[in-house]
């Protein structure tokens, strides 16, 4: 069984910015955007009723 890597973001200076590695990733909100709580909440569904499709594909 695989074991799970750990990841691990350094913070900078700016809270909205941390680095991963050689890469930087930039956290950026729009005002009138979904919240962060919105906006994961329809990731995890749309991942969902991804998975939902393709266990039905194999029927």
């Amino acid at each position: 069984m695989k074991e799970k890597e750990e990841i691990v973001l350094e913070p900078t200076e700016d809270p909205c910015c941390y680095r991963y590695g050689e890469y930087q990733i930039e956290v950026e909100f729009s005002p009138d955007g979904p919240t962060f709580l919105e906006a994961m909440q329809q990731y995890i569904e749309r991942k969902l009723d991804g998975l939902m499709d393709e266990e039905t594909d194999d029927l």
